[in-house]
């Protein structure tokens, strides 16, 4: 698994198996911190298991809870997309633009 921003968009990628889901929890959280409103990229997770979307699902509730947004992009098709979908949390084909 890797992380990185992207102007304001954290980028996840690769596989993110058990050992990697604490890793996911802090590079999510300290992301928000700085960008509440955010987005957060998927679309390249080759591997999301139900602790990861469990990560995922719990930063979507707080920044709802918050009144901010967060937004969660995998394109169609692609395994982030699909497992998202099942999961009920909304997921975006695009990344918003600027200003949106």
């Amino acid at each position: 698994m890797s992380c990185r921003r992207d102007g304001d968009v954290l980028v996840v990628a690769g596989t993110i198996d058990e050992h990697r889901i604490t890793d996911l929890d802090d590079e999510v959280s300290k992301y928000l911190a700085e960008c509440p409103s955010g987005t957060i990229d998927v679309g390249a997770v080759e591997f999301l298991p139900s602790a990861a979307i469990g990560v995922l699902a719990m930063a979507w509730s707080r920044a709802i809870q918050r009144g901010d947004g967060l937004t969660l992009v995998a394109p169609p098709g692609t395994h982030a997309a699909t497992t998202l979908t099942i999961s009920g949390l909304p997921v975006s084909a695009t990344r918003p633009t600027s200003g949106d």
